[in-house]
C-alpha cells in the first residue's frame, strides 16, 4: 500500500496562501492569491486525473519532460542574469521598487523563486499541450 502525500502538500500550500493574503505587502498578497488559485486548480485536476488514464499519462509526460526543461531554463537564466549587464540592471530595478517591507536581497530572492516556478510550470504546460496535440493527430 502506497501513501499519497500530495493532499498534505495541497493543504499546506492553501494555508500558506491564506496567511500570505493577510499581509500588507502587495507582493505577499499577490503570492498568496497565486498559491490559493493554483492549488485549487491543481486539486481539481488531481480529482479529474484520478478517473482518467489518458489524462494521467499527459500529466506524467508534462512532469517528466516539461518540468526538468523549465528548471534547466531557470538555471541558464541565472547565468544570463549574472553576466548580461542589462538583465542585471533590470532585476536590480525590480528589487528596489518591490521591496516595501523586505530588503532588496529578499525581494530578489523572491523574484528568483517566482521566476523559477513560472518557467517550470510554463514548460510543463507547453509539453502537456504538445502531448495532447500529438495524441489527437
Amino acid at each position: 500500500m502506497t501513501t499519497n502525500y500530495g493532499w498534505v502538500f495541497s493543504v499546506a500550500m492553501l494555508l500558506a496562501g491564506t496567511v500570505l493574503m493577510g499581509f500588507d505587502n502587495a507582493f505577499a498578497r499577490l503570492s498568496g492569491y497565486v498559491l490559493v488559485v493554483g492549488m485549487v486548480v491543481m486539486t481539481y485536476l488531481r480529482l479529474r486525473a484520478s478517473e482518467d488514464e489518458v489524462l494521467r499519462a499527459a500529466n506524467a509526460a508534462a512532469m517528466t519532460v516539461g518540468a526538468p526543461v523549465g528548471l534547466g531554463l531557470a538555471f541558464v537564466s541565472l547565468f544570463v542574469a549574472r553576466f548580461v549587464p542589462a538583465v542585471s540592471d533590470y532585476i536590480n530595478a525590480l528589487t528596489v521598487h518591490s521591496s516595501e517591507a523586505l530588503g532588496a536581497g529578499a525581494a530578489g530572492f523572491g523574484i528568483g523563486i517566482l521566476f523559477t516556478c513560472f518557467t517550470v510550470v510554463a514548460s510543463a504546460v507547453i509539453v502537456w499541450v504538445g502531448w495532447w496535440m500529438a495524441m489527437r493527430a
